[in-house]
């Protein structure tokens, strides 16, 4: 994106919302109309592709990718002119000049002639989802893009407009004056993008034919006079602790299994980042006006806390949040294969509202990354289908919540390269539930979309459209 200057941008209700009154100068006499030159300056980047295709990965300082903007002219709440304007047109070429707005010949920007003289705003909406909307109220153009998709990225911003001249228009030009106002805005994201840009996920098996010889050796030890009575949780101890056995060595989980000389005897790490067959985008708005939510109820969000009830089919990644509405080609990605992200140049993108969002540490209500797993052999337990990501951290390790994201402000890409996690280990997702507790740690995955008892933090660190690095912990 190009570097810019940001507007915070929380509803179409802000945007058409008086920051100060101007004291316009009109010429003396004039009742007639007024013109208004008005410049635009273009955000970026593009939009997301079909369920099961990744995208190119955005990067910091891609050019804008807006193919339409509607402009409004406001008075009060009323719009007075509106006009759309499409990439490739000289009027399209004019009000995204970058010369600046003047009263004179050589002004940058579009000119509006014979708007009415109580326009006093202007709104502009780039890659609109709906018709342009002319002669009513501003609050239809929020009913409009409360219809918005999130596959299109949307910028927005409003501005008074400021007198700077006139200028003639009747037989004398010394008498007939109309006024000249302008209005420059640099356009702010309404969305943020999550691009997940690599993936590693493993799991800890029994070493081919360990299980039977530990199962053995269990057997051996209880059948010994002095193990009389004892029970096979006992010998599953005494494996644990024996030198033939575990040697007392647990696992944490991110460190590397091979280092543990006993228990890579008998454990190893399987890959299974080709089971994964889903991403999905968990709790989010598809407004760009959002009202007062509760925390319990999260009113008008998409929250799917289950996967049951027709929210989520394993066979094709189908996704309705609600249970009803089918949201799979803004929020799911699926696969009968395997993702390739092509090192980090293919990333699986959600686009997102930003607008209330309070924040984006474990407690706070930004979207929720799930991944689903394939079950079986050469996937995980039926129990661990979903790892969730539910906060965001700005350092690796860190829960505390604490990011360099703002709240409820556009224009940010947070990548998340999974498979750099644990010095590139990835993250556990299931365990052979024959090994015996205390071992291994309890893995991350789970059998639902939501679990509160479970979580991974993502670690986010924002480079100067505005790019954050992202790598999830456990």
């Amino acid at each position: 994106m190009k570097v810019m200057k940001y507007f915070a941008v929380a509803s179409l209700a802000l945007f058409a919302a008086c920051n100060n009154e101007e004291n316009l100068v009109v010429p003396e006499g004039a009742n007639q109309p007024v013109d208004v030159m008005m410049s635009v300056a273009l955000p970026g980047p593009g939009t997301r592709a079909a369920m099961g295709d990744l995208q190119n990965t955005a990067n910091n300082g891609d050019p804008a990718t807006v193919e339409k903007l509607h402009v409004y002219l406001l008075k009060g709440d009323d719009i007075v002119f509106a006009k759309e304007f499409t990439k490739g047109s000289d009027d399209f070429t004019k009000l995204t000049s970058s010369t600046a707005v003047g009263a004179g010949e050589a002004t940058g920007g579009y000119k509006f002639l014979n708007v009415d003289k109580g326009a006093t705003k202007a709104l502009v909406i780039a890659n609109p989802q709906g018709a342009l909307v002319e002669n009513k109220p501003v609050s239809d153009v929020s009913k409009q893009l409360l219809k918005a998709k999130i596959n299109e990225v949307i910028y927005a911003g409003s501005k008074e407009l400021t007198t700077v001249g006139a200028e003639s228009y009747g037989v004398d030009p010394q008498q007939d004056k109309r006024t000249v106002k302008k209005a420059e805005l640099t356009l702010a994201a309404s969305m943020n993008r999550f691009q997940v840009t690599g993936t590693k996920f493993i799991k800890v098996t029994w070493k081919d034919g360990k299980k039977a010889e530990a199962e053995q050796w269990c057997k051996t030890w209880l059948g010994k006079a002095e193990n009389n009575g004892k029970t096979s949780a006992d010998a599953w101890t005494a494996f644990k602790a024996a030198a033939d056995g575990f040697n007392n060595e647990v696992w944490d989980g991110k460190s590397d299994l091979s280092k543990k000389a006993a228990l890579s005897k008998w454990l190893q790490v399987v890959d299974v980042t080709s089971a994964n067959q889903g991403i999905l985008m968990n709790r989010f708005s598809r407004t760009l006006s959002i009202p007062a939510l509760t925390v319990e109820e999260e009113a008008n969000w998409f929250w799917a806390k289950t996967y049951a009830g027709d929210r989520y089919d394993f066979t094709n990644g189908t996704f309705k949040p609600d249970g009803k509405t089918d949201l799979s080609d803004v929020s799911s990605y699926f696969t009968a294969t395997a993702f390739d992200f092509g090192a980090g140049k293919k990333a699986a993108a959600f686009n997102f509202f930003s607008n209330g969002i309070t924040g984006y540490g474990k407690t706070n209500n930004a979207p929720k990354l799930a991944f689903v797993f394939k079950t079986g052999d050469a996937g995980v337990s039926v129990d661990r289908r979903f790892v969730v990501i539910s906060g965001y951290a700005k350092t690796e390790g860190a829960t505390d919540g604490t990011t360099d994201v703002p709240a409820g402000k556009g224009g940010y890409l947070i990548n998340l390269n999974l498979s750099a996690l644990n010095n590139g280990q990835g993250i556990l997702v299931d365990t052979d539930p024959t090994i015996p507790e205390g071992v291994t740690p309890e893995p991350g995955g789970q059998e639902d979309l939501e679990d509160e008892n479970v979580n991974v933090i993502v670690r986010v660190q924002v480079q100067a459209w505005t790019a954050v690095n992202v790598f999830p912990i456990l």
